[in-house]
């Protein structure tokens, strides 16, 4: 009796997704990927100056693809919120409505890290809890202003001061070893 013994080889399936703008139908962009891989969404288009901010991809998996697959921008109506900036100028970034106040990316100011937001009456808001349900001005707290350079500078004369410390502890302690002997 003969045998045959036969061995499957698979080519890698590719499969396409198909990124479509939920506003206007249109392809935005079409991508292949292989089965299970992740593809990396493009830029949705930016209708802000129309009332809306884009909220997410809807329609099928873009970090596993195992299908064609095509997803659509999705978008929701627009609060703003008027920033107002540690020097007083303002600032206006769009949100979604009935999103929390947490999702809103504060304007970035002089290399300084976002702390929080303040509402009219000077009080530090819970961003977690507070819904962005109409417009709103609100103040962005930031980190002072302190330059990498002199935070650089800081730990280095710190480190310094340190060793100077324990240099002049060593010479203190001998010192008195020294005189104890004599």
């Amino acid at each position: 009796i003969n045998s045959a013994r036969l061995e499957a080889v698979y080519a890698p399936k590719n499969l396409t997704v198909v990124f479509m703008d939920g506003m206007t139908n249109e392809v935005i962009q079409t991508l292949t990927a292989s089965y299970g891989s992740e593809v990396k969404a493009p830029n949705a288009p930016d209708y802000s100056a129309d009332g809306y901010v884009f909220t997410g991809w809807q329609g099928g998996d873009v970090t596993n693809v195992t299908r064609n697959t095509t997803v659509y921008s999705v978008y929701a109506p627009a609060r703003y919120i008027t920033c107002v900036m540690p020097d007083g100028s303002e600032q206006t970034i769009a949100v979604a409505q009935g999103s929390t106040l947490d999702t809103a990316v504060a304007p970035e100011y002089e290399d300084r890290e976002f702390k929080y937001w303040r509402d009219e009456d000077g009080y530090k808001l819970d961003a977690a809890t507070i819904m962005v349900d109409y417009d709103m001005t609100l103040e962005a707290v930031y980190a002072s202003g302190f330059p990498e350079w002199a935070k650089t500078l800081l730990i280095v004369l710190g480190s310094l001061a340190g060793a100077a410390l324990i240099i002049f502890i060593v010479v203190k302690v001998l010192r008195r070893k020294v005189k104890r002997t004599v």
